[in-house]
């Protein structure tokens, strides 16, 4: 006998069992009705009431292509330059004694 595939937890399930404030997914992404990605950060919270009871839960969604972006765009920069270095092996100096360029 085949047992029913199991619903994953969704973010407000998470609040709601573990009565905190959760990030989630790292590298989540949203997609607008034109097809267009855009990386997001997010985290859900608790609602809560006079009395502490939790009411609801808020997501909080953050476009953060644009960090997204510049941090890909350094780690490329990083990477190249630290190739470059194991490429050469060896750094070169000048020896700027007047004697030495005579």
């Amino acid at each position: 006998m085949r047992r029913p595939a199991s619903r994953p937890r969704t973010p407000i399930h998470q609040v709601l069992s573990q009565d905190t404030v959760i990030g989630l997914a790292n590298h989540t992404a949203l997609i607008r009705r034109d097809g267009r990605r855009l990386s997001i950060a997010d985290s859900a919270a608790p609602i809560r009431g006079s009395g502490g009871e939790i009411q609801g839960v808020v997501l909080v969604f953050r476009d953060v292509t644009e960090e997204r972006l510049a941090q890909r765009e350094r780690d490329i920069a990083e990477d190249a330059s630290r190739r470059a270095k194991e490429e050469v092996g060896t750094y070169f100096q000048y020896d700027t004694r007047p004697d030495r360029h005579s």
